[in-house]
């Protein structure tokens, strides 16, 4: 499916299905009538959350096993350490300040910090979960985030702001002067909710393209669609990729283009331990390279020719 496909009847006749989403009220009364079952690709969108009935042979042994890698934990911690460099920078700064000979000395309290980092993530995992995302990897979902605060000591707490200011700074060493502004409990670190869509793709060649533009659409839908009572958590698309060969592409300019749509491309080395093969272009495996390149010419078309079975409303 190569665009977002457009809505044939009624109210949103001729627009994007996103269009249709957005109203739910119409969307619930469209799901109750018969007719819709004539338009399967809207009924399985509506109803189903599905792009197209997805067929249990098409997701090969090696597209299953590198799933099968977030079962571990390690394996999603890992990913965690990717996608969260900053904030892991950022608690071992905190670390540093709770471990300051003078901590004791201006603040109270426990030292929350002392947890891992991957405690402050509480990870739920789902497989083939709704508009064909192979994984996602709900963040802090139940929790609401996580943060690390401090308390000053009782007799610190009636001095001037730019006192505590400049005690705060000599023991954590960064700037958090908007939050002693507005109280004496200052929030060191915020863990918010999150969303994660992975896309995997054990072989990924020249169909590139068609690849971005379905999880375009997979994104706009799962926006849409996205639980009104989680609106603050953030969305990350990622396409997690073992092996790329391209005849056109590099590694760095393939990254460059998924990043403009927002979806981090992300190789399955940087986040497993062991060898993991990756083929690149280069003169000498440019036989090694065809042999790919026609192997996934083959699976498209059987793909498509899938797809074209929904696409009839007599289907």
């Amino acid at each position: 499916m190569d665009i977002e496909p457009i809505i044939p009847f009624g109210k949103y006749k001729g627009q994007p299905i996103t269009t249709l989403l957005a109203d739910t009220t119409y969307l619930e009364w469209c799901k109750q009538q018969d007719f819709l079952k004539n338009y399967p690709i809207v009924y399985n969108i509506c109803v189903n959350q599905t792009i197209v009935n997805q067929n249990e042979n098409s997701k090969t042994p090696e597209h299953n096993k590198i799933q099968n890698l977030f079962l571990e934990e390690e394996n999603q911690n890992r990913l965690i350490d990717l996608l969260f460099k900053a904030t892991k920078n950022k608690l071992n700064k905190i670390n540093e300040g709770f471990n300051h000979k003078d901590y004791s000395e201006y603040f109270q309290g426990c030292k929350e910090s002392s947890m891992t980092f991957h405690q402050l993530f509480k990870i739920k995992v789902e497989f083939e979960t709704k508009y064909n995302w192979d994984i996602l990897l709900q963040i802090n979902k139940n929790w609401g985030g996580g943060s690390i605060v401090v308390e000053f000591k009782e007799e610190y707490k009636n001095y001037d702001l730019e006192i505590l200011q400049k005690y705060f700074n000599d023991i954590f060493n960064f700037d958090n002067k908007n939050m002693l502004s507005r109280c004496r409990t200052p929030e060191l670190l915020y863990i918010d909710s999150y969303d994660i869509y992975i896309e995997i793709k054990p072989l990924l060649g020249d169909d590139y393209p068609n690849v971005l533009r379905k999880m375009n659409i997979q994104k706009n839908l799962t926006s849409c669609d996205k639980d009104k009572r989680f609106d603050r958590d953030k969305m990350i698309i990622i396409l997690l990729v073992k092996d790329f060969a391209s005849s056109t592409t590099t590694k760095e300019q393939l990254i460059q283009i998924f990043n403009q749509s927002n979806i981090k491309v992300i190789f399955l080395k940087d986040i497993t331990e062991g060898d993991v093969k990756l083929i690149e272009t280069n003169k000498d495996n440019i036989s090694e390279l065809k042999e790919y390149i026609i192997k996934l010419e083959k699976e498209n078309t059987i793909l498509k020719e899938r797809l074209k079975q929904y696409e009839s409303p007599t289907s």
